[in-house]
């Protein structure tokens, strides 16, 4: 006897299959207005007690070593899983088994009613529908391979594929069907919804500032819990009476922000509300994991703890989102296929059931994913089997989304979110290439963060800048590898501009389709391109790889927004063409290179006069001045405002880094380097105002404001301060950007001293503990300011 692996590389191959299809029965005692019944639920008056199994098979399958397997199927199809790559939950897989009528066996031939004599003449199928509830039942499809010897392994020779019963039905021509669906199916059931919804009311009418608040008896209320009535949120700080007539709720402070643990999730307005009025109890995720997300919707609407292999969860998210955490409420229901579409879609995951491991898988979307195994033409790929074409309606050059709602009750449109995110791969846009942009453009969101909107639109396009789908066939004793592999394809459709074949292209696997034929079983493939690398040929030689940055920057990290977060030690080149860039303030460097793992290399080549600088510093606000008639004397307050510090143009973040930015470089693409870097200026410090004469004489003014620090972005002036009632000084000046010749005269310095202290020059480079070295730095490109060079 050998096991179902054991048997694949045999030479000649002789397939069949067996359908197993669990039912509830009741064994002993059945009657049914005290007449005999059938030993079924439906038949009997009194409760199942047992399962039956009942087996089937094609109906030209060898000689089976058992009794008791009908061979009545007449054919059998698959539609598997498909993944949806950048849609999250992928097609769920579905069966259809069609039997031939049996008219000379019972269901149920030893129940006490048959044994009776009671049985109709209907067929075997008929009476199965009829004593039965088909729909909801386990039902197993059993692939087996005969040995080579000729015996068969009924117990251990099977690949079994798990699957849910839909409908059991019979067709005009007098054959029955019955249509099954994968486990991950369930969630698309209409009463599915998530959160899950209470039935919960206003008992009184509550006004807009009332903290005590009259509700029902239904919902058992708690102290932690989040309510939206309205569009009004409200976090319960006490309870009395929960589960009474005379239940009553204490709620925080009406129109103050929702908070958990130090995290805003959302801000509110009050309003007054109507005795009647719903009150929704929110689901909260406050800094939760992706993974512990999904398991506890699954688990809520009725998914069995044992489908969800909750470790490689984690691992998959502990490599691809290690700092990734959800913090929002969820404030309606909705149904959970959208709900889950939702989360899938914004951080990137894909979502499917695996039939044959009985396991709902999960898998990131990343172009840093290596392959696990080669397939070959003419081996696991049959031998001209195989074509390719472009996917036309996946690819884009850009993405962006809008996210960060404020208020999450607010409508789903544009002015509701405060910010947004877009990544460009330029180079793909160019004559050369496509010629034009292709945008894909991703819902609203109101769970991403800065990092996790970034991200998701640089995974995007770098996985689906040019994507091209495959479609093969693979015989079975070559079927080594399952849905959401990566796999390298060596074939003969990957052809190079002189004819030739490329070699191999990296891929995932999105379907694999059983084809059930008369005495053997073959499978077609599909797989999408999976792009190797962000951008690489020759910058440098083989396996070096590229990202090409251009156009005005702010506040990027270099390892998100355009690395995509690989989990891997990695050696990657930034090109930066023609770039501006600048930073929004400054405690956030203008580039910071990121959390990229242990081990790794960056490289930074400035060309075609890139210039970078940051933030400068604010400038001080002049001081203010009131004469006080009874001390006959002047009370300086505010006093005048020393100046901020300027910002940082690169931290290196503790990573390996080398930035080239005049000279030779190690690109073959890019061999020159040609740009600037330039450290701000701190903000100048307040003045004093001009006292000494009689209050309010026209020669007191206020305390002029201090300077601000040049930069890309320089800092707001110091505002000048006021002599009461209406004498201002002069608010500062404005910082110098510096784009004109010799202006790396002026960077890099603290901002002047006055009445009020400057604040510190700006930092040019920092290396947080990495070891970064600079090429072709010169006077004229580069000032240091504070920095570690």
């Amino acid at each position: 006897m050998a096991t179902f692996e054991e048997t694949r590389l045999q030479h000649v191959q002789r397939h069949f299959t067996v359908i197993e299809l669990d039912l509830p029965c009741v064994n002993g005692e059945c009657t049914i207005d005290s007449e005999l019944g059938f030993g079924t639920p439906l038949s009997c008056d009194q409760p199942s007690n047992g399962t039956k199994t009942y087996k089937f098979t094609t109906i030209n399958a060898p000689l089976l070593p058992e009794s008791g397997i009908f061979r009545c199927i007449k054919s059998l199809s698959e539609t598997p899983t498909k993944l949806q790559p950048g849609r999250g939950l992928a097609v769920r897989g579905s069966s259809v088994v069609t039997f031939v009528e049996m008219t000379d066996k019972d269901p149920n031939p030893f129940s006490p009613a048959v044994a009776a004599g009671l049985s109709t003449l209907s067929g075997f199928f008929a009476l199965l529908d009829a004593r039965n509830i088909l729909a909801n039942r386990d039902m197993r499809l059993k692939n087996y391979r005969v040995e080579s010897d000729g015996t068969i392994d009924l117990v251990n020779g099977a690949e079994t594929r798990y699957y849910i019963t839909d409908t059991f039905s019979r067709n005009k021509n007098g054959t029955w069907s019955l249509r099954s669906s994968d486990e991950l199916a369930a969630i698309n059931l209409g009463d599915a919804l998530w959160p899950i919804p209470l039935q919960g009311f206003l008992r009184q009418n509550i006004t807009e500032i009332q903290t005590q608040i009259q509700v029902d008896q239904n919902v058992n209320y708690l102290t932690t819990d989040v309510l939206r009535v309205g569009d009004e949120f409200m976090s319960v700080i006490g309870s009395s009476n929960v589960g009474t007539g005379t239940a009553q709720l204490s709620v925080g402070t009406r129109g103050s922000q929702i908070t958990k643990g130090g995290t805003v999730l959302t801000n509110t307005e009050r309003s007054d509300h109507s005795a009647g009025d719903e009150v929704y109890v929110c689901e909260q995720s406050v800094d939760e994991r992706i993974d512990d997300l999904l398991e506890r919707i699954l688990i809520d609407v009725g998914i069995s703890q044992d489908l969800i292999p909750k470790s490689d969860w984690i691992a998959e998210i502990d490599e691809w989102h290690p700092n990734t955490r959800i913090n929002t409420l969820w404030f309606e229901s909705n149904d959970v296929a959208s709900t889950l579409e939702k989360i899938l879609t914004e951080y990137l995951i894909d979502m499917w059931f695996d039939l044959t491991d009985r396991k709902i898988k999960i898998s990131a979307i990343s172009v840093w994913k290596e392959s696990d195994q080669r397939l070959i033409e003419g081996k696991q790929i049959d031998f001209k089997s195989i074509s390719k074409k472009k996917e036309e309606s996946l690819r884009a050059t850009r993405s962006f989304i809008i996210y960060d709602k404020k208020f999450l009750a607010d409508p789903e449109e544009v002015p509701s979110y405060a910010k947004k995110s877009l990544f460009i791969r330029t180079e793909f846009e160019d004559s050369a290439f496509f010629g034009k942009p292709k945008v894909n453009s991703f819902k609203f969101s109101s769970m991403l963060d800065k990092d996790g909107a970034d991200l998701l639109n640089q995974r995007y396009v770098s996985r689906f800048v040019n994507p091209s789908s495959y479609n093969w066939v693979t015989q079975e004793k070559f079927l080594t590898f399952k849905t959401g592999d990566i796999v390298d394809l060596e074939t003969s459709v990957n052809i190079g501009f002189n004819g030739a074949s490329t070699g191999v292209q990296r891929a995932q696997i999105t379907s694999v389709a059983p084809i059930y034929q008369e005495f053997g079983r073959e499978y077609r493939v599909d797989a999408l391109i999976y792009e190797p690398e962000i951008t690489s040929g020759g910058g440098g030689g083989s396996g070096v790889i590229e990202q090409l940055i251009r156009g005005n920057i702010a506040d990027v990290n270099l390892y998100i927004q355009y690395a995509g977060a690989p989990s891997q030690p990695t050696d990657i080149t930034f090109i930066l063409d023609s770039v501006t860039g600048s930073s929004t303030d400054t405690n956030t460097p203008t580039i910071r290179i990121g959390n990229f793992p242990s081990g790794s290399k960056v490289t930074i080549i400035l060309i075609n006069d890139s210039y970078l600088s940051a933030r400068g510093g604010n400038g001080g606000n002049g001081g203010s001045a009131e004469y006080v008639n009874e001390l006959q004397r002047w009370i300086i307050s505010p006093v005048p405002q020393n100046g901020g510090n300027g910002g940082v143009v690169i931290d290196c973040s503790g990573v390996d880094t080398d930035i080239y930015l005049s000279g030779a470089t190690p690109s073959v693409n890019y061999p020159t380097a040609a740009g600037r870097i330039f450290a701000p200026n701190g903000g100048g410090g307040g003045f004093d105002p001009v006292t000494g004469l009689p209050a309010f004489a026209s020669l007191n003014i206020g305390g002029r404001g201090g300077d601000s620090g040049n930069g890309n972005s320089p800092g707001d002036a110091g505002f000048g301060g006021s002599i009461s009632p209406s004498a201002f000084g002069d608010d500062g000046l404005n910082g110098q950007v510096g784009v004109q010749d010799g202006s790396f005269l002026n960077f890099g310095k603290d901002g002047n001293n006055n009445n009020a202290f400057g604040g510190s020059k700006g930092k040019g480079v920092v290396d947080s503990g990495g070891t970064v070295t600079l090429f072709g730095a010169t006077q004229s490109n580069y000032v240091n300011g504070d920095g570690d060079h």
